[in-house]
């Protein structure tokens, strides 16, 4: 989890951005805008629902953050080509927030 220095003032929610990815190719930038203090996971999944690859939890403050995804599998294998989803998880102690989005690989 990386913070990412913006200007403006904090998010209200919860939210993916828009999923950065060259065309398909090398690894796969999650933007998040996070509302305040709480923790953060992601999860990506293979079309069939199979987990392929989790970033564990990490704390995070209020502001701007990205993770990224170099596209490989838990196993430490290259993801096959194909469409991948992804689940973005946010959790303050009183609720979680979660976001989905769809990310291509591209061989």
């Amino acid at each position: 989890l990386a913070p990412i220095a913006a200007a403006g003032s904090l998010p209200m929610a919860f939210a993916l951005l828009p999923i950065v990815q060259p065309m398909g190719h090398g690894p796969v930038t999650l933007e998040m805008a996070i509302p305040g203090p709480g923790r953060v996971s992601a999860d990506f999944f293979s079309v069939d629902g199979r987990r392929v690859h989790a970033v564990p939890w990490a704390g995070a403050s209020a502001g701007r953050y990205s993770i990224t995804w170099d596209t490989t599998t838990e196993d430490g294998r290259n993801a096959a080509t194909g469409m991948y989803f992804v689940r973005v998880m946010f959790e303050d102690g009183a609720r979680r927030s979660v976001q989905t989005g769809r990310v291509l690989v591209l061989r």
